[in-house]
């Protein structure tokens, strides 16, 4: 008998440090989802940092912080919108140079940067990533699939736009611009990649 409460008790505290080990974890998950909240007043600290350190660090921290979807910008508090909105914008430029270098967090970002876009960022975006699709559609293609996610069922107009330079171009300018970039997304033959970049093709095919 004696023998059987012992092992109940075993029993019983097993399960109360069971117990406490698992609200432990589960309270330190809550703190740590709540150090990572949105905020615009906590992107524009990292954007400021990167302004002044534009390193590959800085942008990945920039990367995880951004929501995954537009609908968590929506509900954060919009103290700091504005200077972290216009400096996302500036900054997106800046990142586009190390994209054009075959940085992959670059380009990650620039993806990224589509959860706090409006229109007029959002063209600025396309601008970037359309000509990324000339100078490294591989790495464009591979970022695009794993971003696929920010452009809803179907990709429609996007990634067409190819800047201030082809506002006023005829027809037949912009009809060889989207040629040479069916061509560089053709270049591409990694059957992992197929589906997205034959989907991509779809949209370019669809203006000729």
């Amino acid at each position: 008998m004696r023998q059987i409460l012992n092992q109940r008790k075993s029993f019983h505290l097993l399960c109360l440090i069971f117990a406490v080990t698992f609200v432990t974890y589960l309270s330190a998950k809550g703190q740590q989802n709540d150090s990572i909240q949105f905020s615009w007043k906590g992107l524009h600290s990292l954007l400021v940092q990167y302004k002044k350190h534009p390193s590959a660090a800085n942008a990945i921290r920039i990367y995880k912080f951004l929501p995954n979807d537009k609908s968590t910008v929506y509900s954060a508090d919009t103290t700091g919108l504005d200077e972290a909105f216009w400096l996302a914008n500036a900054e997106a430029w800046n990142v586009a140079h190390f994209a054009y270098a075959g940085k992959r967090y670059a380009v990650k970002l620039c993806f990224k940067f589509f959860t706090i876009a409006d229109g007029a960022f959002s063209e600025d975006l396309d601008v970037i990533l359309a000509k990324l699709i000339k100078i490294n559609p591989r790495l464009f293609l591979e970022e695009l699939k794993a971003h696929r996610y920010l452009f809803g069922n179907t990709l429609q107009n996007d990634f067409q736009n190819f800047g201030d330079a082809f506002v006023d171009a005829s027809d037949e300018v912009l009809a060889r611009e989207d040629h040479i970039h069916i061509r560089a997304l053709q270049s591409v033959k990694d059957s992992a990649l197929i589906h997205v970049r034959d989907e991509l093709l779809k949209v370019y095919r669809g203006n000729n």
